[in-house]
């Protein structure tokens, strides 16, 4: 385990949740909130799975199918679970949506179609675990293809992918970016994608030296100066999204800062300083372990939460900040519950069954 990467998703999935609270914060400010993170994290997925899975993968000593099927399992009951909840709670409030959305959103093909208002219902940040499971499921097809050729042939041909996808974005209405251009797998691609390469470049002599220079190589200066770097890029990226065209600021702008970020997280993981010790500490590595539970279970806390304070205030509730940090609170503990009780049990005896076979071919 990467401890940095570990506790940056909790930070980036703080973000998210920021996002959709009912905060009174500024649309430029909700939009990078939601925005970055996102971008972040589908490179960190691309990533993590080369460092742990790729190789495995590619001589098939973990199959294909198994690997899927170990994902999928961990997905989709505590999804299934909040979605059950949420349909009863829109049903009794006398919101029921057709089938084909409906059945679209449970079994998280919802981006196939991703026009906002069919997306933006239930729980909608499950687009994003939609577009995993489509990375997931030709995962061993992009890692073996990135590194089998060299980086002129890699760097030529997506060259050319990003040139169609920016025309496109630049051509497209202004509209689709929360549509289309913002969570069509086909579109987001590309952030995945470039979490493999970066592995491809962390597995490089050069990127191995650059990676020790920062993590060993540095004085007690540097390090912090390089440390407030990152923190002051994640600040140059707000003021620069909100100047851009919405189409542009959905993915764009995010591919080079994201990469940065995922690289430099992952190099200063053995490396020192006060930077470090923030992000080795223990309470934010607990949380980083149920960023996934906090991400499915967020919007349907800020539901159950906002209901209670409507009862009590009605929509003039002069207890927003109150109300965000108790919703965080309830967040978490049902995550931690969530993962204890519904995933990590799930995930013991799914791993046991779709591991069996596996032994007894190789025993065969």
């Amino acid at each position: 385990m990467i401890r940095t990467l570990n506790s940056l998703r909790f930070i980036l999935i703080l973000m998210i949740v920021i996002s959709h609270s009912t905060l009174p914060i500024s649309q430029d400010l909700i939009n990078y909130l939601g925005e970055f993170p996102v971008a972040i994290f589908f490179v960190i997925s691309g990533f993590v799975l080369s460092l742990s899975k790729g190789e495995k993968l590619q001589k098939e000593v973990l199959g294909n199918r198994n690997f899927f099927l170990s994902r999928i399992i961990k997905l989709y009951p505590l999804h299934i679970l909040i979605f059950a909840i949420l349909i009863l709670m829109d049903w009794r409030l006398g919101r029921i949506l057709p089938w084909y959305q409906i059945l679209s959103h449970s079994l998280l093909i919802q981006t196939w179609y991703p026009a906002h208002d069919f997306m933006a219902h239930l729980n909608a940040a499950t687009w994003f675990i939609s577009d995993l499971i489509f990375f997931y499921l030709i995962f061993k097809y992009l890692y073996a293809w990135i590194m089998r050729h060299s980086w002129l042939y890699l760097l030529a041909t997506i060259s050319i992918y990003m040139t169609v996808y920016i025309s496109i974005s630049l051509c497209a209405q202004a509209d689709y970016s929360a549509g289309y251009i913002y969570a069509h797998p086909l579109f987001r691609m590309i952030d995945f994608m470039i979490g493999i390469l970066l592995y491809k470049v962390c597995r490089s002599e050069k990127g191995k030296k650059i990676a020790d220079k920062i993590t060993n190589s540095t004085s007690f200066w540097q390090v912090n100066l390089s440390d407030m770097g990152v923190v002051l890029l994640f600040i140059a990226m707000y003021f620069l999204s909100i100047h851009c065209n919405p189409n542009i600021r959905c993915a764009i702008i995010y591919w080079i800062p994201s990469a940065i970020t995922v690289f430099y997280f992952t190099a200063r993981d053995q490396g020192k300083g006060c930077f470090i010790r923030i992000f080795h500490n223990k309470l934010l590595l607990w949380l980083g372990s149920i960023s996934f539970e906090i991400f499915l279970c967020h919007n349907l806390c800020f539901r159950i939460i906002q209901s209670i304070f409507l009862k009590r205030y009605g929509e003039g509730n002069p207890h927003q900040e109150f109300q965000f940090i108790l919703s965080l609170a309830f967040i978490i503990l049902t995550a931690w519950i969530a993962k204890k009780a519904i995933v990590s049990p799930i995930q013991h005896l799914s791993l046991i069954h779709i591991s069996e076979p596996t032994r007894r071919s190789y025993i065969s």
